[in-house]
């Protein structure tokens, strides 16, 4: 459903990278951490085990895609745990 490393953006700016088989999404915070949002099956996104206001249907495709390296630093970093 979603290409590897395409971005894509929720209505309040922020930008994800998808990963995977379409259910993991990398973003950044205001912090500079890097957050990692997952797809449950009724396709809400969930950020540290909570859902967010945010759907799958939320999201808008940039039509750009990251490059592979960011994809892959993205997605060997360890998730933040701060709120």
């Amino acid at each position: 459903m979603f290409r590897e490393g395409g971005i894509f953006v929720l209505p309040n700016g922020r930008e994800l990278i998808a990963s995977g088989d379409g259910t993991n999404f990398y973003g950044v915070s205001d912090k500079g951490e890097v957050l990692r949002y997952e797809l449950n099956e009724a396709g809400r996104f969930m950020l540290h085990g909570r859902l967010t206001a945010w759907a799958v249907t939320d999201l808008r495709d940039s039509t750009q895609t990251a490059e592979r390296p960011l994809v892959a630093d993205l997605s060997s970093r360890p998730e933040s745990t701060s709120y």
